[in-house]
């Protein structure tokens, strides 16, 4: 094993050497960048798809070979040396917000790297890693939001047309639970849709995302968007996730009111309305059996969750308990018996708390300031596209980890993000242009740069 790993590696390196002795070769930092973005994305899935899957309280858990791990590492390693060429020799500018994002996006990750040694229990950082390299390397070698757009949906169409088909062939790899009770709990009394994904909520995040792009990115076939959208949308509801429900409906609605004045002014009446009705008598919106609701009272039992991480963070304020703050070990020792399936902190901001204190939360506002400044930004030029995908992205980051970038998880974050900073940078050109053509001079023939 230790053999073929420095194979892979020499094999890396050699490209790396190629890429930066032709700099004119068909290597161009755009499909550099597609490379990484193509290992980065389909490595999760080739490792999920190649392994056997059990179903454990924590969802769809796969038992992964020493023969398809390496594989996986392998594809890691190519990813890290084609990511290296556009690190180091960037191709594209990121901008001011850009640059705050990126720096989010490393600071989050160097959090946990200082929380790791001070941590009782240190973990691996390898995922955060790849995800910053990799995030970095596409926007800087990405050549236009369109691009980034383009591949983006490839991917996300993979994995939902796989999921469908799956659960028509395969029903007993697709569905996770019984759909009667507790953690197996659905709304339509089924198995949740887990396909192409570790866990249903995952498929969701997937799913949203992906009916966001179909319906905002006006780009190829019209009839082909039509029906990757409504499988999709098909996904959503078989994924039976709540917090995906409000993320679709949030992310359609900001996407109708970013484009037309007369949406925005239509959407706030009838939420002014709305909201009157619900404080003249609450039932008629919301039913009774909800509001004394103890599963909705707990966010599906999330409060709990929330408030034993919130009690390790008090613990460890200024760096967190570290990345092993939600592993089977941590969990068996700090948790209830009937809360250990909590893999994570289901709310983004209590999750960095947790792991990397207040370090953590900095970077994290860092990130999050940057994609909201870069997805205002990119509105001129996508229709308000960006500023839906966010919308979504901070809907899911109330009761999920939108961040936590492990395995299939890293995927919508990557587009997201990537998305909305090729977005703002193809805005800021657009408007520097602009700017040029207003200050030549009548009758000029020079060409605008």
């Amino acid at each position: 094993m230790t053999i073929l790993l420095l194979a892979v590696a020499a094999v890396a390196a050699a490209v790396w050497v190629a890429v930066l002795l032709s700099h004119s070769g068909s290597l161009t930092p755009g499909r550099r960048a597609g490379i990484v973005f193509a290992l980065a994305a389909f490595q999760p899935l080739v490792v999920l798809l190649l392994s056997a899957r059990t179903v454990e309280a924590t969802g769809a858990v796969s038992d992964v070979s020493g023969t398809v791990r390496l594989l996986g590492e392998a594809m890691n390693i190519v990813m890290l040396a084609f990511a290296a060429t556009l690190v180091l020799f960037p191709h594209e500018r990121a901008g001011a917000a850009g640059r705050l994002l990126l720096g989010g996006v490393w600071g989050m990750a160097l959090a946990l790297f200082v929380a790791n040694a001070f941590s009782p229990s240190p973990g691996s950082l390898r995922y955060e890693l790849y995800f910053a390299v990799g995030f970095t390397a596409v926007v800087l070698g990405v050549p236009d939001r369109v691009t980034m757009m383009l591949w983006g949906r490839r991917v996300l169409r993979v994995i939902v047309a796989v999921s469908l088909i799956a659960a028509v062939i395969a029903p007993g790899w697709a569905f996770i639970g019984k759909g009667t009770t507790g953690y197996d709990r659905t709304i339509f009394g089924i198995p949740r849709l887990t396909g192409l994904s570790p866990h249903p909520n995952d498929l969701s995040v997937i799913a949203v995302l992906a009916l966001l792009l179909e319906v905002g990115f006006r780009n190829g076939s019209r009839r082909t968007a039509v029906l990757a959208g409504t499988a999709a949308a098909a996904c959503i509801i078989l994924a039976q996730s709540n917090t995906g429900y409000v993320a679709a409906a949030v992310g359609l609605l900001t996407l109708v009111a970013a484009r037309r004045a007369s949406h925005r002014a239509m959407l706030a009446a009838t939420g002014l309305a709305l909201l009157a009705v619900y404080l003249v008598n609450p039932g008629l919106l919301v039913p009774r059996r909800l509001t004394d609701s103890s599963y909705v009272d707990s966010v599906s039992g999330r409060t709990a969750i929330w408030r034993l991480s919130l009690d390790e963070w008090h613990r460890h304020v200024l760096t967190g308990y570290g990345s092993n703050m939600y592993s089977p070990t941590y969990l068996s020792s700090h948790f209830p018996i009937n809360m250990q399936q909590a893999t994570n902190g289901h709310d983004q901001f209590v999750q960095t708390l947790a792991d990397s204190g207040l370090l953590g939360v900095t970077a994290l506002t860092a990130v999050l300031a940057g994609l909201v400044f870069c997805a205002w930004r990119a509105r001129r030029v996508d229709g308000g596209l960006a500023i839906a995908l966010v919308a979504t992205f901070l809907t899911f980051g109330i009761t999920e980890t939108p961040l936590r970038v492990i395995s299939v998880a890293a995927i919508p974050a990557l587009v997201i993000l990537a998305t909305a900073l090729a977005g703002s940078r193809d805005a800021e050109t657009v408007a520097v242009t602009a700017t040029a053509a207003t200050l030549q001079p009548p009758g000029s023939d020079l060409a605008v740069a």
